[in-house]
C-alpha cells in the first residue's frame, strides 16, 4: 500500500514539474541570471549577495505559482486554461527582464520588447 502511495505521489510531483513548460522557465531563469549578472558587472554595481534575493523573489515564486496551479490542474482538468495563463504571465515576466538586461548590456532588442 505505501508503496503504491509513493509512487502516486511521485507521477504528480513528474506532472507538476517535470514538463516542457517547468523547462522553458527554468531556461529563462539562468538566461535571466546570466545576463543580469552581466549587466550589473558592466554598470559596475554587481553584489554577489543580490543573487540570494533573486532566488527568493524570482525563482521560487514563479516555480511555486506555476507549480500550484498545474498542481490543482492535475486533479481539477477544468483548471487547465488557468494554469496556461500563470505560466504565460511567468514567461511573459521574465522576458521583459531578459530584454531589460539586453537593454543595460547595450544590445538591440526589437522595439516591441524594449523601453520606448
Amino acid at each position: 500500500m505505501r508503496a503504491t502511495a509513493d509512487t502516486e505521489i511521485w507521477r504528480v510531483i513528474h506532472a507538476v514539474f517535470g514538463n516542457d513548460q517547468v523547462r522553458l522557465i527554468l531556461a529563462l531563469i539562468g538566461a535571466d541570471v546570466l545576463l543580469g549578472v552581466a549587466a550589473s558587472i558592466r554598470a559596475g554595481s554587481f553584489q554577489l549577495s543580490r543573487l540570494g534575493s533573486f532566488l527568493g523573489t524570482k525563482v521560487v515564486p514563479y516555480l511555486l505559482g506555476y507549480g500550484a496551479v498545474r498542481l490543482v490542474a492535475e486533479v481539477m482538468p477544468e483548471w487547465q486554461p488557468y494554469s496556461t495563463a500563470v505560466w504565460l504571465v511567468v514567461v511573459a515576466a521574465l522576458v521583459g527582464d531578459l530584454t531589460a538586461n539586453l537593454q543595460q548590456l547595450g544590445l538591440p532588442v526589437p522595439p516591441a520588447l524594449g523601453k520606448k
